[in-house]
């Protein structure tokens, strides 16, 4: 068959009448007719044509083009899209990975430690006691609605031109930091920027400072955190990374800060409003206040004119990880066993990376099978034989990280997991010969690169998003949902595991589910037991929970573990460290701890499909033995963790920080909920008013007929009958009774005729006399015919109001 692309009507039809001689003028018309109407049928790319030997033409569908096939590689590395309107700056930030070669232990309280209350810019009476010296609120709306190529290069925002001042900056990639207020000469009071398109999740902070002098030391206290437990009052010091230190010592980020004190916020009442979070109670819709708490520390800057940075744990940026694939597509070796790929885009168009890991089938011949890395779309099984050799098949591994963004030890140990399968590690040549790794290292790239701690740019917690349809605002979490469904129908997936942060609690644990049958509740456990066996040192299985939570039912986890994945995990890693032991302090873990973390879940892989049982059986000895010993101990067993049900205050569920129940709306959606309902709520005060106003005129009605015409003296001296107030009778008082006679206002019509120099004649008055009742000063009842003073009084009366303006 001879593949010929039409893309030139002149050489495809010569090619058509070369290729036949009989039926020359038969086709010559046909050709003619096809070449009258290109746009329906030459440009279309569903429909492929082609010549066969024998001259005739063959018209066919095009192949379908999987979805996951576009090749990472071609995404430029440097265009990284941002919400609209939203402002950065154009200098490239990096940071060297080398923290310091000794262990940074944990502060220790000494009960010194102040409480600075926050102050703001001004004070109760309204007067500027203190200076900003950074702002930036990004103007975006309150939904997302479009992305732009490098955002808006920024301004400067350092509002004064002081040279005593520090000079604060979050407007990069993962930064956040909204003000920056200046309370005193080394003092300063810093703010958060809550998640975008929410009120809500300041944990995570980012930011840079520079015009830095070493010769005193500096108070930051940042005034509006929103848990109410911190790993800051546990002995965490926040991060600092000095340029200077970085290029001439070769030390990148480390722990710095005295006095640390984690504490609720201390206001006053002028801006306490400002402080207070909105969230949903766990009953029902209505909103609660939430306190604001305060982290403060005490530090010396290294070097003099200095840039330097602060974070809550090591920052990875999105940039970061296309640079590493990046470099790994590049390496021809590499290539060979990993194949990149793009599940999807983002909210913000950002492409989201798909990597598969394993081993080409025929280790014969790798150069001509090296392209043969099974996609998640393909239907043909990864053992099909090549060759004579039987091949056993594969099963799947799945890992994804950085749901949440601010929790960057994901990336780290997922960078640790990478490097270690890719390597030429002999036991990562066995794990790939027998697994296929399906990894996702970044789930929500918009959050991580607009310095997000929680959400995306829907506004909502995607960890909560895994039961829900809505491709358009959870497009990540859609797809992998996808991905692995495909999976699961060709090989059996062993292990899923989600990377995260934890920021309440020490050390390494997961978070697995429990089984319902008595004779498969240890099976879970036996991998994170396995893991606790081989790196005690970073990983306690002591603090690993098994549970089913209703309010955690959207979370990955147990979205696979219904879906049939026994080993499904959520890894959580602190951001602290370790409280240590009687023979040791506790110190902080560092991003080269993180790394080994992955590493090491892989040789725990090895230890869990090792042919010889000798180590599984072990394991499950231990964990019977385990319960025994509690039992027998009359331990509860939701303190251990075993068989707990509700006792999972993971990040994943924030306990305390409302994030168990963030099961909002996307942000639009809220948006458009919200503005239907303040409609909805004026109609019905509108319905409520028209209603009002109907039962009032009844009951005026009802008081005209009986009676109501007198003035109020006189109807205070009414005898009514008690006994049948249904018949009672209007006796007016004649003596008390001073007030004129009146007529009702709804009972007469009048026509005023042309009023000329504010006067108006009698003649251009006129009356419907059949609709007047008058009454006299005593109550009774005047016939119209006997009308002369009582007409002239009125109708005096009348005109005096109209000339007034007091007639309506």
């Amino acid at each position: 068959m001879i593949a010929e692309t039409i893309n030139n009507r002149d050489a495809f039809s010569t090619k058509m009448l070369e290729s036949s001689g009989n039926n020359n003028h038969i086709k010559k018309e046909w050709i003619e007719k096809v070449l009258r109407k290109p746009k329906d049928v030459l440009k279309t790319r569903q429909i492929y044509y082609s010549l066969l030997n024998n001259g005739k033409m063959s018209a066919k569908l095009s192949r379908p083009k999987a979805i996951n096939y576009d090749h990472w590689i071609s995404c430029k590395p440097n265009l990284i899209r941002w919400p609209l309107n939203f402002e950065i700056i154009p200098e490239r930030i990096f940071h060297i990975n080398k923290p310091p070669p000794q262990r940074e232990r944990l502060y220790k309280p000494t009960g010194n430690e102040i409480q600075p209350a926050m102050s703001g810019e001004y004070n109760n009476d309204n007067h500027k006691i203190n200076t900003i010296v950074f702002q930036y609120e990004p103007m975006i709306g309150k939904f997302f609605t479009t992305s732009k190529i490098d955002g808006n290069i920024g301004q400067s925002t350092n509002l004064p031109n002081d040279f005593n001042f520090l000079k604060f900056e979050s407007r990069f990639e993962c930064g956040n930091l909204s003000k920056a207020i200046c309370t005193g000469p080394y003092e300063y009071e810093l703010y958060l920027r809550p998640d975008l398109y929410t009120k809500k999740y300041t944990q995570w902070f980012y930011f840079r400072v520079q015009n830095t002098e070493n010769v005193n030391s500096y108070r930051f206290t940042i005034v509006n955190f929103y848990k109410s437990t911190s790993l800051f009052g546990q002995g965490m010091r926040p991060l600092m990374y000095s340029e200077k230190m970085a290029t001439l010592n070769g030390i990148g980020w480390r722990r710095v800060g005295t006095e640390i004190n984690y504490y609720q916020t201390k206001f006053m009442e002028l801006t306490a409003k400002k402080l207070q979070f909105k969230s949903k109670s766990q009953k029902d819709d209505a909103y609660k206040l939430q306190h604001a708490y305060s982290l403060t520390w005490k530090f010396t800057f290294p070097y003099p004119n200095d840039t330097v940075y602060f974070a809550a744990c090591y920052p990875y940026t999105y940039t970061q990880l296309r640079e590493y694939l990046n470099q790994l597509a590049l390496d021809s070796s590499i290539q060979k066993i990993c194949q990149q790929t793009i599940l999807c885009y983002t909210l913000a168009n950002n492409p989201v990376p798909l990597l598969t890991i394993t081993e080409p089938y025929d280790y014969d011949n790798d150069n001509q099978n090296s392209n043969k890395l099974q996609s998640d779309t393909e239907t043909q099984s990864v053992d099909a034989p090549n060759n004579n050799k039987p091949l056993v098949k594969k099963r799947c591994v799945v890992v994804t990280a950085r749901v949440h963004p601010g929790e960057t030890q994901g990336s780290w140990m997922m960078k640790g997991l990478m490097d270690f399968l890719i390597s030429t590690d002999p036991d990562a040549k066995v794990l790939r010969s027998n697994f296929m790794f399906k990894l996702v290292p970044m789930l929500n790239p918009d959050g991580v690169i607009v310095g997000n701690y929680r959400c995306s740019l829907s506004g909502c917690d995607l960890n909560r998003k895994y039961t829900s349809s809505l491709k358009r605002f959870f497009p990540t979490i859609w797809h992998t949902k996808q991905m692995i469904a495909n999976i699961m129908k060709e090989y059996e997936v062993v292990v899923y595991c989600d990377l995260h942060g934890h920021s309440r609690k020490q050390q390494m644990f997961i978070y697995g589910c429990k089984s319902q049958t008595p004779e498969k509740q240890y099976c879970s456990r036996i991998f994170p037991a396995m893991l606790g066996k081989n790196i005690p040192e970073l990983f306690n299985f002591d603090k690993c929970k098994f549970a089913v939570q209703k309010e955690k039912e959207g979370t990955g986890r147990i979205v696979m573990w219904k879906e049939g994945i026994t080993n499904s995990y959520t890894l959580e890693a602190t951001f602290c460290g370790t409280t240590g032991n009687e023979l040791e302090e506790g110190y902080h873990f560092n991003s080269i701890d993180f790394e080994k973390m992955g590493s090491q879940f892989c040789d725990t892989l090895l230890d869990y499909i090792d042919p010889d049982h000798s180590k599984m059986e072990h394991i499950m000895e231990y964990l019977k033995n385990r319960s025994i010993s509690l039992k027998m101990s009359k331990v509860n067993e939701s303190e251990d963790g075993l068989f707990t049900s509700d006792d999972s205050g993971s990040d994943s569920s924030d306990v305390g920080s409302d994030s168990s129940n963030c099961d909002e709306l996307p942000a639009y959606y809220a948006y458009v909920l919200q503005k239907s309902k303040k409609k909805g709520k004026s109609k019905r005060q509108m319905s409520q008013k028209r209603e009002a106003r109907s039962t009032n005129k009844k009951e005026t009605q009802s008081k005209k007929d009986a009676g109501t015409n007198h003035c109020v003296a006189c109807c205070r001296d009414l005898n009514l009958t008690e006994e049948n107030p249904k018949s009672r009778k209007q006796t007016p008082n004649k003596s008390k009774c001073k007030k004129p006679s009146k007529i009702e206002s709804s009972d007469y019509q009048t026509s005023l005729g042309n009023r000329q120099n504010g006067y108006v004649s009698d003649g251009d008055i006129s009356f419907k006399r059949n609709c007047i009742n008058f009454y006299s000063t005593t109550g009774k009842h005047v016939e119209p015919g006997t009308i002369s003073v009582i007409l002239f009084l009125f109708l005096v009366d009348l005109i005096n109001k109209y000339l007034s303006n007091e007639y309506d």
